[in-house]
């Protein structure tokens, strides 16, 4: 433990607070991180007595204790390097180096303590009283946004505090008066909604920017559909500055009111101040004409047009959804009739009748060797494949003297011969089709394929040769 230099204790839902005692004896001790737990009391600032001690992370805690004062921990602020006790319920104050207690509850006025912090972070707490002075000429880092500061800046407070870089004082509505000329060294500078203002209309110390303009920007109080310019620190600073100003710092001096560029819109000021400088600004849409009573509000042929449109739209969606309606009613009846043998049912009724026959069958019955079987076999591959994809397709096989003996005599599926019934030509050619494919992919006896008119054929046509089934297709009417 005696070498220990970073000790990593957060989340972990610790609770109480945190003596000295336990850690006197960590001499390589450089950095502590106890963020995130339930720890109370006061922060362990003892730990900046330990010889290489440098770093303290003790956000969203609990503490709730004051920081030690610097009359009782001599030397100790003068060796602090870098402290975050941000999100915690401190009442009090301290003096540090760096040091973010920001999001507490800090109340009263910035004591003279904090005289030796370079960075600075109390943004979002109860602090009062003015600034008057400024803590400190080290002072590199000021952030106190968002508390209850109140009165005027120093007059030389810039003058004095040379190595500021970055100062925000925005969201203060008690801060009034004029802003002091900046340092050149100045990189940041937020003083946006507050109720500072020049005591002139000569701003001194700000260029007007010709080139760029605020649109509707609420973080800078720019007042709805309102454009107004935007001003910059003068040349003579070497480096970009980043400037939050709020057009009433200037007293809204050229800002237009436009909405998008498309509705009109007229600026309405508030009375003026003593010194004749409006203090606030609106933008007021303007309403369309309206005629007087008793007037013409709308145009005969307006609404003729009007109705016109309405009786002709309502036209075409009547006529789309009786259409929409008919289709789906037509094709629910066909398919309704097809789970029928066609022909039944109507009094005239269209009939496609398909015939099948296997090329060269009595050849090959022929020469079937005796014993092998190898046509009987052939014969029940290529029944089963014509069967297979009858029914996908409405069709119905004709055999004996069946229900199709009402119009044609004697037809029946004899030998390898097919005859099948439709219900339309579409449905006939397309299990045609498919008979096809099937006959091509079905797995046929090896001895079949040795016989001439079977065997295999490779051309640019075709990779495999089958029984060839020449099909006629006829359409009776009955």
């Amino acid at each position: 433990m005696a070498d220990l230099s970073i000790l990593r204790l957060s989340g972990n839902n610790l609770i109480g607070s945190i003596p000295f005692d336990y850690f006197s004896n960590l001499a390589s001790l450089r950095m502590m991180d106890i963020m995130r737990n339930k720890l109370t009391g006061s922060p362990p600032m003892e730990l900046f007595f330990l010889p290489q001690f440098e770093n303290l992370v003790g956000s969203h805690n609990k503490f709730n204790a004051p920081l030690p004062n610097t009359k009782d921990t001599t030397g100790v602020l003068s060796l602090v390097g870098e402290v975050d006790l941000s999100y915690n319920l401190i009442p009090g104050s301290s003096a540090l180096y760096v040091l973010d207690l920001s999001f507490n509850q800090l109340t009263g006025s910035i004591p003279e303590m904090y005289g030796l912090i370079h960075r600075l972070i109390l943004d979002h707490n109860n602090l009062s009283g003015s600034l008057s002075t400024f803590p400190s000429t080290n002072t590199g880092v000021l952030m106190l946004s968002h508390n209850q500061l109140t009165g005027r800046l120093c007059t030389d407070c810039f003058a004095v505090a040379q190595r500021l870089r970055r100062f925000d004082i925005s969201n203060n509505m008690g801060i009034t008066g004029p802003l002091p000329p900046c340092t050149p060294f100045i990189e940041q500078l937020d003083i946006s909604f507050t109720s500072m203002a020049e005591a002139t209309l000569k701003i001194e110390w700000l260029v007007k920017d010709n080139t760029s303009r605020h649109s509707i920007d609420s973080v800078l109080g720019v007042p709805e559909f309102a454009i107004c310019p935007s001003y910059n620190i003068p040349s003579a600073v070497t480096h970009p500055v980043v400037l939050a100003l709020s057009p009433s710092y200037y007293y809204y001096q050229g800002c237009i009111c436009d909405k998008n560029g498309t509705a009109k819109s007229v600026p309405l000021y508030t009375p003026a101040d003593s010194n004749g400088f409006y203090t606030n600004m609106e933008c007021v849409v303007l309403l369309p004409f309206t005629p007087p009573p008793g007037g013409s509000q709308f145009p005969w042929w307006a609404g003729v047009i009007i109705a016109v449109g309405t009786v002709t739209l309502a036209g075409i969606i009547i006529y789309l959804f009786y259409e929409r309606v008919s289709q789906l009613l037509a094709s629910r009846q066909t398919l309704h009739a097809k789970k029928k043998p066609p022909g039944l049912g109507k009094k005239t009724a269209m009939v496609t009748l398909v015939i099948t026959d296997v090329e060269s069958s009595t050849e090959l019955w022929e020469w079937d060797p005796p014993g092998l079987g190898v046509m009987s076999e052939a014969l029940a591959i290529h029944d089963r494949a014509l069967r297979r994809t009858l029914a996908s397709y409405y069709g119905y096989e004709v055999r004996g003297k069946g229900w199709f003996l009402v119009c044609v005599t004697e037809v029946t599926t004899e030998g390898d011969a097919f005859i099948n019934a439709f219900h339309e030509p579409l449905d006939a050619v397309a299990w045609c089709l498919a008979a096809q494919v099937e006959l091509l992919n079905a797995a046929w006896p090896s001895k079949l394929l040795e016989h001439p008119k079977a065997m295999p054929v490779t051309s640019l046509e075709c990779s495999r040769r089958t029984p060839t089934i020449p099909v006629k297709t006829h359409a009776y009417g009955s």
